[in-house]
């Protein structure tokens, strides 16, 4: 009875090592999107080579930003200046369907009238100029993330290639807004001094990135691993010390 519960404890050790190798392995990339479009994505896939695939996760993410700036070129009258930017997107693969948008809106900035003596060239300085920098918003989670993939779509992820993630970028604005009672659409002179006001939007960008995550145990190692023979020595003579008794026993 003792033998056998000794050659169990082995059994049990050597599965418990064998879990002990559970690993995750992350691929990924990204790509940069300047206008509403579409793009496709390539992320690496699991090789079989390197185990048992044991599950697939994928996180997307989204990153939105540009650069903001404003002169009133105006000598009568001030006028109000608000930057804003939007964003949204997809992104489809096997098992997956995300998406992801971003949206901000700055605070009203009231430029002076004309006031830095430039003669009407672009200056985003005060006091009739503003510059909001450069405003990035992100990064920020597509939904639902993150996504575990059906096993039934394990196949599309599996391979010595990429697994395709298409992209599509379905909104996309970066500007800047000025009103006032002589400029705008509620101006009588809407369209007559547009040229008064001069704004800049430099950089707009939006970046969607892609992660993937395969949870897989690794193939069996060529060289077993000391505490696995140590383990398996023990079961090995623990039998052979049983069987040596047997064999005594017979003899007497």
């Amino acid at each position: 009875m003792a033998n056998r519960t000794l050659i169990t404890v082995v059994v049990a050790f050597v599965l418990a090592s064998g879990l002990g190798h559970a690993a995750v392995l992350t691929f990924g990339g990204n790509v940069n999107f300047t206008s509403v479009g579409t793009l496709n994505l390539g992320v690496t896939q699991f090789n079989p080579a390197w185990g048992t695939l044991t599950g697939v996760t994928v996180y997307t993410y989204g990153t939105g930003q540009a650069t903001f700036a404003a002169d009133n070129d105006y000598t009568d009258g001030t006028i109000d200046a608000v930057a804003s930017m939007n964003h949204s997107f997809d992104v489809t693969a096997s098992g997956v369907t995300t998406h992801g948008s971003d949206t901000w809106t700055s605070a009203t900035q009231t430029l002076a009238m004309e006031g830095d003596g430039d003669g009407g060239t672009f200056d985003p300085n005060p006091p009739d100029g503003y510059s909001w920098g450069t405003h990035v918003e992100g990064e920020y989670s597509a939904l639902p993330t993150p996504v575990t993939v059906a096993a039934g779509n394990w196949l599309a992820y599996t391979g010595t290639g990429t697994t395709n993630f298409h992209i599509a970028a379905n909104t996309f604005t970066s500007r800047i807004d000025g009103t006032a009672s002589w400029y705008g659409a509620g101006s009588p002179y809407a369209g007559t001094y547009d040229y008064l006001f001069v704004d800049s939007v430099t950089n707009p960008n939006l970046n969607v990135r892609i992660r993937v995550d395969y949870n897989y145990d690794p193939s069996s190692p060529s060289t077993p691993e000391p505490c696995t023979l140590a383990l398996l020595g023990l079961g090995l003579f623990g039998m052979g010390v049983r069987a040596r008794r047997k064999k005594a026993q017979a003899a007497g």
